[in-house]
């Protein structure tokens, strides 16, 4: 829940000056090598180095940990339709835990 109020933190931070952030996926985005390079001013295409998974780790093209994360996402009450999302999940920014900052910079 931190987590999600410290990256919703910043999103509202950035709201008005959006060529000043970039949020890229850089596992699921296969143009992410590119989005960051145009965002640093480089021109060209550029292939995302590596790729975290591998043939112990896909399977039939799915993470073989996704049933695992999934189980945490219904255990977190989070919606299904916000699981795709890498930031933040809307439904638990309501969450009344406190949040240790210390460590948000």
């Amino acid at each position: 829940m931190c987590r999600n109020s410290y990256h919703l933190e910043v999103l509202q931070y950035f709201a008005n000056r959006p060529n000043d952030l970039l949020v890229v996926n850089f596992i699921r985005d296969p143009e992410a090598a590119n989005k960051i390079a145009n965002f640093l001013g480089r021109k060209g295409n550029y292939e995302n180095p590596y790729t975290r998974s591998t043939k112990k780790t896909r399977e039939k093209g799915q993470l073989i940990n996704s049933e695992i994360i999934e189980a945490a996402l219904r255990r977190l009450s989070v919606d299904e339709t916000e699981w795709k999302y890498d930031l933040y999940f809307p439904s638990l920014t309501a969450s009344d835990q406190p949040c240790d900052t210390s460590l948000m910079g």
